[in-house]
């Protein structure tokens, strides 16, 4: 039975390059070194999740057994450095700034995350917070120019402060056991952002 290619719909242009690369291994490399490929890529991203679920559960056993501490760590980045160890389970919220934690409807949707995170930790256990690098690192400055220094530096770093407060508050009022975890020391790097 033969099928006109038209009968298909449209190829958007991401899949299209794929397709185009796909293609171009099987040509080049045949189809057994794309497969092998395929399942090397697979079992790594599943042995990887694999790893994060044992590791939890291993976390909260050992909790449990030894009667010790269990301690949630929700952040930026920064957080991934208690990944992976005893009596610590991270949550990654993405690149939030404590700039915009406090705010209902930022572009991360930071504080919905960290809210639905509190609610499911509850009084329990303990919790760190690790935000502010990115504030430190750019988010100030870039804030600055965007408003193309309608406010100086030094109000830009005290309402980011005062937000920061405000949600700490909001998990005091929640009696929630937490600490705030200090930014890690800045290094240095190419202006890869273009500022002057």
């Amino acid at each position: 039975m033969n099928v006109s290619v038209s009968a298909y719909p449209p190829v958007p242009g991401k899949e299209r390059k794929l397709l185009y690369r796909l293609k171009e291994v099987i040509k080049t490399k045949g189809i057994p070194y794309l497969l092998r490929t395929s399942l090397q890529v697979g079992y790594n991203k599943l042995g990887d999740l694999c790893l994060g679920y044992c590791c939890r559960a291993y976390s909260l056993l050992y909790c449990k057994l030894f009667r010790h501490p269990f301690i949630h760590v929700i952040g930026d980045s920064h957080a991934r450095a208690f990944k992976r160890t005893k009596q610590f389970i991270v949550h990654h919220i993405g690149p939030a700034t404590a700039h915009n934690l406090n705010k209902e409807w930022s572009t991360t949707n930071s504080w919905k995350q960290l809210r639905r995170l509190l609610e499911k930790i509850g009084t329990d256990h303990f919790l760190i917070l690790t935000f502010g690098e990115i504030d430190c690192r750019i988010h100030i400055y870039y804030q600055f120019r965007k408003q193309q220094g309608k406010y100086p530096i030094r109000e830009l770093i005290s309402r980011t402060i005062k937000n920061y407060g405000e949600v700490l508050q909001k998990i005091q009022e929640m009696k929630i056991n937490f600490f705030v975890y200090s930014i890690p020391p800045a290094t240095r790097q190419k202006n890869i952002f273009g500022y002057p």
